[in-house]
């Protein structure tokens, strides 16, 4: 009897037991409940009980909502013993970035699968999924650069052999495609059978309309004087091939501008790199405007632009409204002929301008056959104005936002590490009297010209961009750039209402199999 009591007591207190650390499992799973009972009981017997401490949850991203991302890292160009350590360098940039996007306790892995390295982030309770992934992935790649002085590669004799050949056999064949269509073949057949240009064979060859200023300018003046429904009796030579043209109409349409100018730049405005003051800009050409006349415009313009068309006195030829910005074109097309302007101001700095010419835009409907040919431009590699220094932003030890003393614009500060300071020092020693360029993404953001060495390792970016930019800038310069490119291949984003609705599936079925236990105890005891 006694051994049976004693094993009823065990089962009660069992029982009891279990009740209450469910019970306190309860409160702590959803201490608002016993805080409701609480606030009750002590209306009701003046009493102060407290509050149950409500510690907070670190709810996973199947509870909390966010995203699940998988990036697979591109370790081609590293050695094989350092792939690890390379995708490693990922996982703590992406860290990095994630933390200063603010999200809390991020967590990434990085895994390896049939070979290929994988970084998986795990971002809980991310809000902006799409400004996540940009932070992320993106690269900031800052680079300083110098001129390229070195001359272009010319051709190997077997290369401009090759190229002269298959042009013989470009004009060959346009020369068969022309006698074929001057014997009265219908045109459209001749498209068929020699063109080129796939985007137009299966409509006869039709170029639609084509002026004397877009693409197909040599192509306009090598048929502007065939009669209509004529085919022109010559081959037309132009840079990209032949072509052997109809004309099929012709018209005149709006008004063509033939002017000349004088830009005088300023530090600030659009693509200059002057470091003359606005004020100093205006004074200038207030003075070339005083003493320019149509005859000397071009000798001024040679003397005083600031762009890339002073070596030809400012010409800019023919033109037409949509080709110029607004500030400028507003002035030309009201301009009469062989007047100058006042000076005017636009994003590029202030100009002179001369109005030489005007002209209804003569227009020919074209059909073409096309014969491609080849020139050495698509052979050789292209040459770059700029030239990599090996300075970049791994070199870069930190960067700040400044405020320059003269204008109060903001401008990042750059610090070089020991390795940088020794490149900066002498990129700018060999560069004393020339530019630099610094570029962010392969973009140019600022090209100062050096005016003598700078030894103490640091740099100053002085672009065009507000507060909220310069900071965003030095935001990303400051996480560092990814050690080896990385391609998003995988994203799942969970909501959080998914996130709330599994939350509650939890805790009703946990509370169902709380209760069965207990009805499963009583029943077998």
């Amino acid at each position: 009897m006694s051994n049976k009591l004693q094993r009823m007591t065990k089962v009660r207190l069992a029982v009891v037991l279990i009740i209450i650390c469910a019970i306190v499992l309860g409160i702590f799973d959803m201490p608002q409940v016993y805080d409701r009972a609480i606030d009750f009981a002590n209306a009701k017997m003046q009493t102060s009980f407290p509050h149950f401490t409500n510690i907070p949850f670190r709810l996973g991203l199947d509870l909390q909502g966010g995203t699940h991302l998988v990036y697979e890292a591109d370790t081609s160009k590293i050695a094989f013993g350092e792939k690890g350590d390379a995708v490693e360098g990922v996982r703590d940039v992406i860290e990095r970035r994630v933390n200063a996007f603010g999200v809390a306790e991020p967590v990434i892995q990085v895994n390896k699968s049939q070979g290929k390295w994988r970084v998986i982030a795990e971002l809980a309770g991310i809000k902006d999924v799409n400004e996540a992934i940009k932070m992320i992935g993106e690269t900031p790649l800052l680079e300083f650069k110098e001129e390229n002085t070195e001359p272009a590669r010319e051709l190997t004799p077997e290369e401009r052999k090759a190229m002269n050949e298959f042009n013989k056999t470009a004009k060959d064949k346009a020369n068969k495609a022309l006698k074929e269509a001057l014997t009265g073949k219908d045109f459209s057949e001749v498209v068929k059978t020699y063109s080129e240009s796939e985007t137009v064979t299966d409509n006869g060859g039709d170029l639609g309309w084509i002026k004397e200023a877009g693409e197909f300018g040599k192509l306009f003046n090598g048929v502007s004087k065939t009669e209509i429904g004529k085919v022109a009796p010559k081959v037309v030579e132009t840079d990209i091939g032949f072509f052997v043209a109809k004309v099929n109409d012709k018209r005149t349409s709006g008004q063509e501008i033939k002017a000349s100018h004088i830009l005088i730049c300023y530090k600030g405005a659009e693509s200059c790199t002057k470091e003359t003051t606005k004020e100093e800009a205006e004074k200038i050409v207030k003075d070339l405007k005083a003493k320019i006349t149509p005859a000397n415009f071009a000798k001024l313009a040679k003397e005083n632009s600031t762009d890339s068309l002073a070596e030809n006195g400012g010409e800019l030829g023919w033109f037409q409204k949509g080709q110029m910005v607004k500030e400028f074109e507003d002035v030309v097309f009201s301009l009469a002929k062989g007047a100058i302007s006042e000076p005017i101001l636009t994003k590029f700095g202030y100009h002179l301008i001369y109005k030489t010419d005007e002209r209804s835009v003569p227009e020919l409907k074209i059909s073409a056959v096309f014969i491609k040919t080849k020139k050495e431009a698509d052979i050789l590699p292209p040459t770059d104005q700029w030239k990599v220094t090996g300075l970049t932003g791994k070199q870069l030890e930190n960067s700040r936002v400044n405020f320059n003393q003269s204008t109060n614009a903001p401008e990042v500060a750059l610090q070089f590490n020991d390795e940088g300071k020794k490149l900066f020092a002498e990129i700018t020693a060999r560069n004393v009297g020339k530019p630099v360029a610094i570029f962010l993404d392969n973009q140019p953001i600022s090209i100062p010209r050096v005016n003598e060495a700078i030894t103490g390792g640091e740099a100053v970016i002085t672009g065009n961009f507000d507060l909220t930019e310069a900071k965003q800038l030095t935001q990303r310069l400051n996480a560092g750039a990814l050690p080896v490119p990385i391609t998003l291949i995988s994203q799942q984003t969970v909501g959080a209402s998914l996130g709330s609705e599994s939350l509650q599936k939890s805790l009703l079925a946990g509370l169902i199999g709380f209760v069965l236990v207990i009805i499963f105890m009583i029943l077998y005891y």
